[in-house]
């Protein structure tokens, strides 16, 4: 009799488990293979704007985040910072050609010991897919229109430049060049002090080196032109002056062993020379014939005796040649 008491005990016990447990959701019950599951909503009171749907289990366990797509612009990696210094180190410019991708360039332009981040986007314009204009910022700030560059050259805005024109200063200078032709381009150089940016020059040519010490280097002056060369401030002959904002004809170049690497020719006299557009080797060969001395070596000494009023020089080699060296259809291939 008791045992068959305890025995209904229990068996109630169990009954009232199960009932108050048949009501509750886990995971193991939509695994185990039920059909259809049917839960009651909580009532909250979040608005309707604000109201988000949470997940449900099987989402946040085993979904993974689709990947963004990459566009085709506007995904910009930060250049390396030793690329500009290796650049100034040469005493050259840091350069990017305008594209149709966004530029992006990671750089303290303000000493202030934090790294700022220019993106440059170029927009063509109605010349044949030539750059018209550009929309640069700097940590977000934005050049303003009214000393943006606006083309005036027919073949647009080409390129973006880094440079320091004076290293005692607190400013990294930037410039966009405007026309691919350097003896006619215009160059306009930007500061940015951290909240604003101001149009430091606006210089016409382009930009072949720079001093750290307010000097720029410009193509046509100097004895010969090395692009993606460290730059040979021993060849200059004229340069532009930032603190007098002139340029400045410099002799500096008298008296120096100097060599050169490629092939030039030594004139008789200066009057010799030949100047204007660059020419094939083979016809300068042909028509300095009876003007020239001899042809200058790559890689052979010359000392530089005398400096004329134009881009030339008077050397003397170091097998006895004497001659003139100079004019602007020297070329390199």
């Amino acid at each position: 009799m008791r045992k068959n008491l305890f025995a209904l005990l229990f068996i109630l016990a169990f009954s009232v488990f199960i009932m108050a447990g048949c009501g509750r959701l886990s995971v193991s019950d939509k695994e185990s293979g039920d059909d259809e599951i049917v839960t009651e909503e909580t009532e909250t009171s979040t608005s309707e704007d604000t109201k988000t749907e949470k997940p449900t289990p099987e989402a946040s366990e085993s979904a993974t985040p689709e990947a963004t797509p990459t566009p085709e612009i506007n995904s910009p990696t930060p250049t390396p910072i030793p690329e500009i210094r290796a650049a100034f180190r040469g005493h050259r410019p840091y350069q990017v050609d305008f594209t149709k991708d966004l530029i992006t360039v990671s750089h303290d332009f303000n000493a202030d010991g934090q790294m700022d981040t220019l993106e440059c986007q170029p927009v063509e314009g109605d010349n044949g897919g030539f750059f018209s204009d550009c929309t640069l910022r700097i940590n977000g700030v934005e050049l303003p229109k009214s000393i943006a560059p606006k083309s005036e050259a027919y073949d647009g805005l080409v390129t973006l430049g880094i440079l320091d024109i004076d290293t005692s200063d607190a400013y990294t200078e930037f410039f966009i060049q405007d026309g691919f032709l350097l003896d006619r381009c215009t160059t306009y150089i930007y500061r940015f002090d951290g909240k604003a940016f101001s149009l430091f020059l606006k210089y016409q040519g382009g930009i072949q080196g720079f001093s750290g010490d307010n000097r720029l280097y410009y193509w046509g002056g100097n004895l010969v032109e090395m692009p993606q060369e460290p730059f040979d401030e021993n060849l200059v002959l004229r340069y532009y002056d930032v603190t007098s904002k002139a340029e400045v004809e410099t002799d500096q170049i008298v008296g120096k062993t100097l060599s050169l690497k490629f092939e030039n020719i030594i004139y008789k006299t200066k009057d010799d020379i030949i100047q204007g557009a660059p020419m094939e080797w083979d016809q300068i060969l042909k028509e300095t014939e009876a003007t020239r001395v001899g042809i200058l070596k790559p890689g052979q000494e010359f000392v530089v005796v005398e400096k004329g009023e134009a881009d030339n020089v008077r050397i003397k080699t170091t097998d006895g040649l004497e001659g003139w060296l100079g004019g602007n259809h020297m070329v390199w291939d």
